[in-house]
């Protein structure tokens, strides 16, 4: 008999077009039992509701869930697509994110600037929160890949990026 101790999930997309996996137990499959009937018995029990769904190994489920939420159903060749125009707006979203806790760690750099009278320090600190306001808009035309779209984080954010490694 063959081993079935690879876990197998149903991939589907709920009604809002959200990407769903559902994972089957180690002990899915009973003794005797055809992988096809395992899945057909697993999609009766887990997702009755659901008709179109791709049944495939764990192990085909990307490592890397960056942009998780701009994932869409694929086909068997490659179960797991990434929709690239949403992961840019999570991407962009993110952006605004990092700038405005950046700019609420320089508002404490600047109110020290004041207080020490440091107006060369004032200026430059407040230019770059005058940048970081509308950094989200920086045009990524550049990006044709995902890999691309994690690569366009401004080194000015690095300090406050905690959404995906930098390295």
């Amino acid at each position: 008999s063959k081993n079935y101790d690879m876990k197998k999930c149903l991939i589907y997309e709920d009604s809002t077009g959200y990407c769903r996996i559902v994972t089957a137990t180690n002990s899915f499959k009973i003794e005797q039992e055809s992988q096809e009937n395992a899945i057909a018995r697993f999609h009766e029990t887990a997702i009755p509701e659901v008709c179109e769904f791709i049944a495939v190994s764990e192990t085909r489920i990307p490592d890397d869930k960056s942009f998780r939420d701009a994932w869409k159903k694929g086909d068997k060749h490659d179960p797991i697509k990434v929709d690239f125009d949403k992961a840019l707006q999570i991407h962009r979203q993110r952006l605004q994110e990092a700038c405005e806790k950046k700019i609420a760690k320089l508002n404490i750099e600047l109110e020290l600037a004041v207080e020490n009278q440091n107006l060369p320090e004032q200026v430059a600190i407040q230019r770059t929160k005058k940048i970081l306001r509308t950094l989200h808009e920086t045009n990524l035309s550049h990006c044709k890949t995902v890999d691309d779209i994690k690569k366009s984080v401004p080194k000015e954010l690095y300090d406050v990026w905690t959404y995906y490694s930098m390295d």
